[in-house]
């Protein structure tokens, strides 16, 4: 049954992460629309309230937002790439985007398609693994799977996020926004503890033990430093404050991910007996 006062238009892309917002949405009571960027706003018998997404810097370039009321509610998910990693610490919403890569400049100009709705929220994410597409976690079990190598980059640092959460997050801050919550502006979300590249691919790894024979792995290890790459770190206390929302660990949401990724649950140990 259609409850809220708004109905869901979801802009960008199909994938993975769309296609779950859409179900969570639905299986919250929403009337959900999808649309490609480009796309008209279909008409509907209440205001919609758009949430945009562009899971990566390529999709975030070729997002356009709608035309629209300068009044329209709006959620644009975000990344973690708007910033350089130059500062020491956590990045906190209001830090002006000091990135200068290609992708750092798509997301900034999306950003700013944002902005010019009065009432927008950007929430900026760090790195999302899921079980399909293309992202951390299934090119790192490529290249398990495949070749038993694995390639980390030393010394970068970060809360990757589980597409799961951050799709239990934008639910759980669209349906105050449709309450009326007047919360607005740039808020960061990301699991609750910092890794590093090579703990993370260590962890995969040992889950996916679980679920089919892996052979010892090669961890190959590049230096970040010579590199140029930095590691953005996000506060993540304003969406607490405003929405009440609390970070999970990313540690929490792996088993699921992985049994998601395999399709199955663990075979019981050799020897083992049925309850």
């Amino acid at each position: 049954m259609d409850k809220w006062p708004v109905g869901i238009l979801l802009i960008g892309k199909t994938g993975p992460l769309p296609a779950a917002l859409h179900t969570a949405f639905t299986q919250e009571g929403f009337s959900t629309r999808a649309i490609s960027p480009g796309d008209a706003v279909p008409a509907a018998d209440k205001p919609w309230l758009w949430v945009a997404v562009a899971p990566c810097p390529d999709e975030a370039a070729a997002l356009r937002l709608p035309t629209g009321d300068s009044g329209q509610r709006l959620l644009l998910l975000s990344s973690y790439q708007v910033f350089s990693g130059e500062k020491s610490g956590f990045y906190v919403e209001t830090d002006e985007p000091d990135g200068d890569s290609p992708a750092a400049r798509s997301w900034q100009a999306l950003e700013q398609q944002a902005q010019a709705y009065a009432q927008h929220c950007i929430l900026r994410t760090d790195r999302l693994f899921g079980p399909e597409g293309s992202n951390i976690l299934t090119r790192l079990l490529r290249g398990v799977l495949d070749t038993g190598e694995v390639h980390v980059t030393n010394h970068l640092r970060g809360c990757p996020t589980a597409e799961s959460d951050i799709v239990r997050v934008i639910v759980a801050m669209v349906q105050q926004m449709a309450c009326g919550a007047q919360c607005q502006g740039v808020y960061h979300y990301c699991s609750g503890d910092i890794t590093h590249c090579s703990e993370f691919a260590e962890a995969v790894i040992t889950h996916a033990r679980q679920f089919q024979p892996v052979p010892d792995v090669k961890i190959i290890a590049h230096d970040s430093e010579a590199s140029g790459q930095r590691s953005p770190l996000l506060s993540c206390q304003r969406i607490l404050d405003h929405f009440g929302i609390r970070r999970r660990a990313w540690h929490s949401s792996l088993p699921g991910v992985m049994r998601a990724y395999f399709g199955h649950k663990p075979e019981a140990p050799a020897g083992s007996r049925p309850n």
